[in-house]
């Protein structure tokens, strides 16, 4: 399993992705806690965008399931790269409603690229290790979390 290059390049897009990911929800925090008063109006907003990604699932499954999984998570990153075009002119204009066009477009591509990275470790790790596999994924897929989340701390502190 370690030996097979496309096993690690995935783990690469994963830790790099999730990672992307939490940074950008600590710096939607942070936006929102500057731009917006309730707490609960905030939350609300930052669960705005998987709740989209929740209701499209269902088609989301059978793209993913039909199509070429290579060219969904290549269409996923280009839209996740797009969106900061909005977070830019969110915290640019101090709007709220473009950082929320910015967390519908990375909860949309998050509803398509994560469950097209699972799809893929069985096509590429052999069925023996299909276990160990899947756990180091999660494994990956929770560091980069953490992970994540501190580098967006340590840059609102740094900031």
């Amino acid at each position: 399993m370690w030996k097979n290059r496309n096993f690690l390049l995935l783990m690469f897009g994963v830790a790099v992705s999730s990672t992307g990911l939490w940074v950008g929800i600590i710096g939607n925090l942070e936006f929102l806690q500057k731009n917006v008063e309730s707490s609960f109006l905030q939350a609300l907003l930052l669960l705005s965008g998987f709740l989209v990604g929740v209701f499209l699932a269902p088609m989301a499954g059978r793209i993913i399931d039909r199509g070429d999984k290579k060219k969904i998570l290549i269409y996923a990153g280009l839209a996740r790269s797009f969106a900061i075009v909005f977070m830019y002119l969110a915290i640019a204009n101090d709007n709220v409603w473009w950082m929320l066009i910015y967390t519908f477009i990375i909860g949309i591509a998050g509803t398509f690229s994560n469950p097209a990275m699972q799809t893929l470790i069985p096509l590429i790790v052999k069925k023996e290790n299909l276990l160990q596999a899947n756990g180091v994924y999660m494994n990956i897929f929770t560091g980069a979390r953490i992970a994540g989340t501190a580098l967006g701390g340590a840059m609102l502190v740094g900031m």
